[in-house]
């Protein structure tokens, strides 16, 4: 079916659908599908005023991509009437503002251009007597992000959400290089510290602490050594350890919010770097305090020759194992060891034999060395005098497993900040192959499935090929990694409003994308630009998944993916068992296309590789697409007469994709939506230590999976990409957008609707020399589920479910 066929069938079709409504013509670019309020139903207390949007689907014509659709805040424009059935419950005010007069239960509707829908409305016979944010404290790593709820306490006992802002409620913070905090309550950590989030409802309001840090919760602090003995015009040292919820330990003495006092400054003082002078014979209390939490040591002043020293913890040996090792003889260094010192395993008492003053030796059983983890070892002496050591981290780890490392490659006589992604990274260390590179500054995430480092190769380095190993007691892993040699780059100048293709590495010295320029990536690799000095972005780039197909009759295909991505389903012939091939894109850590797979399931993802999306026949669910898990199906339940339901949120083995949904074969129906492509991957990245200052916009966008007009289920949408800025050492400034989102599912009319594709991944990694970011917007939410085009049907199908969130990492 050519189509002109198809144009015509369309046409058809909507004029069809279409009669009954006051207007009979064919379709048209920007006539309206479908009317939807937000929010979509509301419990109001009394003398309550909230904010609606209302929001239009129209139909939208594209010259290559065809016919597609695309939604629009309506709530301003002419011709739109908003009523309610009951105003003596509830009013509609100017602006689309609902009032809360009186208890009972009504419904709200909006009428524009043919369109009519409603939302049910309920009154309580209740005020607002107080506010309550949750969580009240809200601990986040660098990167992550979490939403918190507003509860509203009523007059009449009963607990309201009142955390939409269309309700009333209103966020701000009052410490932005720390954290962020959205519009709708979403709270982001954006660098270690704290802040405060401050929450407005009317006339109430409560607040929220945030501490922005490594994902680990302060749970207690302590005072090292727990008992002191000196004597008069003696000295002695204590230490405040924080005590972590992940189990490890941090030295607190000298930071700003630790405070240290004696109870008896006539017996001893203390200062702030934790040092203890005796004065007179007698007792004291030293109280340490660091932030909510306390803690106190005894200090006893005697006239004695005989002290114990306070034990110094420097090292142990080995200082990681493998785990399963089974028992294992460890080897402490330090000094002040006696021989009634003791070695201390996570507060369990070690059999110790004592070598020297600067030497202690233990055994660890196995019962610590099954499993991977982080484990506390210290030193005590016993009284008069002693006490306990700093803590010292005892690991036991596994092999590490290496997916990706961006970027792959890099120049002769530069340095760049690397990105290891994989699992197992804890007690890592960076080894190479050729001699011609070194490593410093490596930093693991808490998970430890990232690992940065900055890699400085020798100006005299050859070209060629090496391999980067990951290295720990557990074994080692290894990546591929390529030395260039290039002759000296020119730069790349893009001036406005010039549209240029680039696709691979792209390798310059300088790199300037003016205001009003426009790259766009294309190919089956990740679009790279690496730079020997800086880059400047003012204009756009686009490796945004192409949308998925609209179905009709024939089979619709899926979405071709940004560069690196992976493509969408097609949805299936609904008169055959003719399959619709989708885009293909890169597996897991790797950058060549490999061709598209078969799908898996009614409604599903193809799988965990990105390529997957070739859509079923008449008896065969479609494909999926997106990196690593993502994007949109394009096949549905065959026979069915409606195609299968939006999938769920899934995760991908790299980007935490959400399953796209629905759409395909149905044998006695049209096709279903073909699936949405998955955002590209884009690397922007200097080589030399360069300064990257973005003002444009990124975008590495899932894209929309496609309506089904004609009783097939509506595509998936596309998992969102992965944006990459890094350099190492050099500064970084966002002050626009950069856009991992995930694709919004397709809508059917009277079928099953696509599920949203999950978000991507953002990571900035300025290796130490900065990001500034408060005027810069993060983007990795998941697509939405589609709702369907008729939703007053008997039976209008289901909406698609919503995509998974993506991640944000920033380190400066």
């Amino acid at each position: 079916m050519n189509i002109a066929r198809r144009c015509l069938l369309a046409c058809s079709l909507a004029a069809v659908l279409l009669a009954g409504c006051g207007r009979s013509g064919p379709w048209q670019d920007g006539d309206l599908l479908a009317l939807r309020i937000e929010p979509a139903s509301l419990q109001l207390y009394l003398q309550q005023t909230v904010q609606l949007e209302v929001r239009g689907t129209f139909l939208e014509w594209d010259e290559q991509e065809g016919w597609g659709q695309v939604v629009q805040e309506v709530t301003g424009e002419a011709g739109l009437s908003l009523w309610s059935s009951d105003s003596a419950v509830v009013r509609v005010l100017d602006g689309a503002r609902l009032f809360a007069v009186a208890a009972g239960t009504t419904r709200v509707n909006a009428w524009w251009q043919g369109r009519l829908v409603s939302i049910p409305v309920e009154v309580r016979y209740a005020l607002l007597a107080g506010l309550d944010a949750q969580p009240p404290d809200l601990q986040l790593a660098v990167g992550d992000y979490r939403q918190l709820q507003v509860v509203g306490r009523l007059t009449d006992g009963s607990e309201v959400d009142l955390s939409a802002p269309a309700l009333g409620t209103s966020y701000s913070i009052d410490n932005h290089a720390t954290a962020a905090v959205t519009r709708e309550g979403i709270v982001f950590g954006l660098s270690d510290g704290v802040a405060q989030v401050h929450v407005e409802h009317g006339r109430l309001e409560d607040t929220v602490a945030v501490v922005v840090g490594t994902g680990r919760r302060l749970e207690a602090i302590a005072v090292a050594p727990e008992r002191l003995q000196l004597q008069p015009g003696g000295s002695g040292r204590v230490q405040v350890v924080g005590l972590w919820s992940d189990g490890s330990s941090e030295d607190l003495t000298g930071d700003a919010e630790t405070t240290l006092s004696s109870s008896d400054t006539q017996v001893a003082r203390v200062a702030a770097d934790g040092l203890v002078t005796a004065l007179a014979p007698g007792q004291a209390t030293i109280e340490a305090g660091y932030r909510q939490f306390g803690a106190s040591a005894l200090v006893e002043v005697k006239e004695q020759d005989d002290v114990n020293p306070l034990p110094r913890l420097d090292s142990v040996s080995p200082a990681q194992v493998a785990a399963g090792s089974g028992p294992v003889t460890i080897l402490a260094g330090g000094a002040g060891f006696v021989q009634q010192s003791r070695l201390y395993l996570d507060g369990r008492q070690l059999a110790t034999t004592w070598r020297d003053a600067s030497h202690l030796q233990a055994t660890v059983d196995a019962s610590y060395t099954t499993t991977a983890g982080k484990h506390h070892l210290w030193v005590e002496n016993p009284a008069p005098g002693g006490g306990s050591s700093a803590r010292l981290d005892w690991l036991v780890v596994v092999a590490p497993r290496v997916d990706s490392l961006l970027p792959s490659q890099a120049i002769a006589g530069s340095s760049v900040r690397l990105l290891f992604q994989g699992a197992g990274f804890a007690g890592c260390h960076p080894e190479s192959s050729s001699p011609a590179v070194s490593f410093s500054h490596p930093s693991v995430a808490a998970d430890g499935d990232r690992l940065w480092v900055t890699a400085t190769i020798d100006g005299q380095a050859p070209a060629g090929d090496c391999q980067l190993l990951l290295v720990n007691a557990g074994g080692q892993a290894a990546a591929g990694f390529e030395i260039t040699r290039p002759a000296t780059p020119e730069d790349l100048v893009i001036q406005g409003p010039a549209t240029v293709m680039l696709s691979g590495v792209q390798y310059y010295r300088n790199i300037v994308i003016g205001t009003g320029a426009r790259v766009m990536g294309v190919g089956d690799e990740p679009l790279q630009l690496l730079a020997t000095g800086n880059v400047e972005i003012y204009g756009e780039i686009d490796a945004r998944g192409h949308n998925g197909q609209v179905g009709y009759l024939e089979p619709a295909a899926g979405g071709d993916a940004g560069p690196g991505g992976g493509g969408g389903g097609g949805g299936a012939d609904g008169d055959g068992p003719q399959a619709a091939a989708g885009g293909a894109g890169s597996p897991p850590g790797q950058a060549a296309a490999e061709p598209a797979g078969a799908g898996t399931g009614s409604g599903s993802g193809g799988g965990d590789g990105a390529g997957e999306g070739i859509a079923g026949g008449c008896a065969q669910a479609g494909g999926g697409g997106g990196l690593a898990g993502g994007g949109g199906a394009g096949g549905g339940d065959a026979g069915a007469g409606s195609g299968g339901r939006g999938g769920g949120p899934g995760t991908g083995s790299l980007f935490n994709g959400g399953t796209g949904g629905g759409g395909g074969s149905t044998c006695s129906a049209g096709s279903g939506g073909g699936g949405g492509g998955g955002g590209g991957v884009v690397v922007i990245a200097s080589l030399g230590g360069g300064d990257i200052t973005v003002r444009g916009g990124v975008y590495a966008d899932g894209g929309t999976g496609g309506i089904a007009y004609a009783g097939g289920g509506g595509g998936g949408g596309g998992a969102g990409g992965r944006i990459v800025l890094s350099t190492g050492g050099g500064h970084i400034v966002v002050e626009d957008t950069l856009s991992v989102r995930g694709g919004d599912g397709g809508a059917a009319w009277r079928a099953h609707c696509g599920g949203g594709g999950g978000g991507g991944i953002i990571l900035v990694d300025a290796g130490g020399g900065g990001v500034e970011d408060e005027l810069g917007f993060y983007d990795a939410r998941p697509g939405r589920g589609a709702t369907p085009l008729d939703p007053q049907a008997p039976e209008p199908g289901f909406p698609g479910q919503d995509g998974q969130p993506g991640s944000i990492v920033v380190r400066r």
